[in-house]
């Protein structure tokens, strides 16, 4: 028999062991109580002690994803959405989508914080919904959601943002462009500006003037005029020339404006950066054609996206000028000096509407552009023609400078002769006064530099 049927049956245990007897319900003594009193008084005071500091702790900051009609909102807290009440002091708090607010400990936003917001930089690339942004995140598209201070409408691609990757939250339109390194504003450059190519600006004006007609009438080559490509030695006014036929295109519309697209700064290492930073500043353009009627780019140094046979870049290139919008509102001005560089696909008539050499200046242009450097300088205008034929003369009997020439070296002939009437004038006290010495001093130290 078991010992606990034993137990059960006769009340013994084995070996006549007394079973256990249950505890006597005697009161407790009173040196007990006193104790069990002052315990109960110690954990009471480490309880007070613990609230009292849990109170103090200060408020957490978090991000504000949602407000609701009920009086709770969505906040991002602890790497979640977490849906919360407002305290009494928030209900009449107006937040919005975006806010960074204050929670207390018990989960309640008490208030809408005041410091400045952080997080990383982003592309904008384009609108979903009005509400929802596709941005570029280093390497890969994101789709985030748009906080309440932003202007969406307003949004541009290639618009830098501030954002929050882990909310998945659009904060702020930056004031400044990511593609900032790669496009600059175009000067205030007008045809009245560059000189010693005439034939040039009326063969450009001419297509202008076409181009408009054609939009205008709804023909079906409305699209064009719309690409430009300027190549030719260097210094001798491509980007001058371009500058003032894309302020031409966008002064027929009212807020339009022209930008320039450096595309050696646009290179990258990455692959396929290069490509979707151009891809955006096409998208871009298109957008503000679309929003103000006219919009310009002007791409410098295009045989830099040659960097070898069926190049990606020059492939996206070729493609956008393929998506160009009708009716004449975008026009692209490119610039090279190596026109034997450029691939084929961006050369060809089909993309390329007018195809211009702006060569070295002869010595007709020469003379139209040192007019056109002197026109201000101290002296008669008698003088100043006299000056100008003999310095042309001086400099084109070298067959140097007829190698070189060019709109900048002429524009240095005319920064040494001033500098040299400048010293003149201050050495003898007498008044600024440019002479034809100081030109043809000039012109013979251009020709010594260019031999060296």
């Amino acid at each position: 028999m078991e010992a606990n049927d034993r137990w059960r049956i006769t009340g013994q245990l084995p070996g006549g062991a007394v079973p256990p007897q249950a505890p006597r319900n005697e009161a407790p003594s009173s040196a007990e109580l006193i104790q069990a009193y002052a315990e109960i008084a110690r954990l009471r005071t480490e309880l007070d002690t613990l609230r009292a500091s849990r109170d103090e702790q200060p408020p957490t900051y978090t991000l504000l994803l949602a407000v609701h009609a009920d009086g709770t909102v969505d906040v991002f807290a602890g790497g979640q959405p977490k849906r919360v009440k407002l305290s009494g002091q928030a209900l009449d708090v107006d937040f919005k989508v975006g806010d960074e607010v204050l929670i207390d400990n018990e989960f309640r936003v008490v208030g809408r914080a005041s410091r400045p917001q952080v997080g990383e930089v982003a592309i904008f690339a384009h609108l979903i919904d009005n509400e929802y942004a596709v941005v570029r995140l280093g390497l890969r598209d994101e789709v985030m959601a748009i906080a309440g201070s932003v202007d969406a409408a307003g949004l541009l691609p290639g618009d830098g943002l501030l954002v929050r990757p882990d909310a998945r939250l659009v904060l702020a339109r930056l004031n400044f462009g990511t593609l900032t390194d790669s496009i600059a504003p175009v000067g205030a450059r007008s045809f009245a500006d560059v000189a010693g190519l005439s034939a040039h600006i009326n063969r450009i004006r001419t297509a202008l003037d076409v181009g408009t007609h054609l939009a205008s009438d709804g023909v079906g080559l409305a699209r064009r005029m719309a690409t430009i490509l300027l190549h030719g030695p260097s210094g001798c006014g491509k980007s001058l020339l371009a500058e003032a036929t894309v302020n031409a295109f966008v002064e027929r519309a009212s807020g339009a404006t022209a930008v320039r697209v450096r595309m050696t700064a646009l290179l990258s290492k990455y692959v396929g950066e290069s490509e979707g930073g151009l891809q955006l500043i096409f998208k871009r353009a298109r957008e503000l054609a679309l929003r103000h009627g006219r919009h310009a780019l002007i791409i410098e140094d295009v045989d830099m996206v040659a960097t070898g046979k069926g190049s990606p870049l020059a492939k996206q290139l070729a493609a956008e000028i393929d998506d160009l919008p009708a009716g004449n509102t975008l026009l692209v001005v490119f610039t090279t000096n190596r026109l034997d560089l450029v691939p084929a696909e961006l050369t060809s008539p089909s993309r390329v509407d007018i195809t211009m050499l702006v060569d070295r200046p002869d010595a007709v242009a020469a003379r139209e552009i040192l007019h056109r450097r002197l026109a201000k300088a101290p002296w008669s205008l008698d003088e100043a023609g006299a000056a100008v034929d003999a310095a042309v003369e001086r400099l084109y009997a070298s067959g140097e400078f007829r190698q070189a020439a060019s709109a900048a070296a002429l524009s240095r002939v005319t920064r040494v002769a001033a500098r040299r009437a400048a010293f003149r004038a201050a050495k003898t006290c007498e008044l600024l006064r440019l002479t034809a010495d100081d030109l043809l001093a000039a012109a013979a130290a251009e020709i010594e530099a260019i031999r060296h």
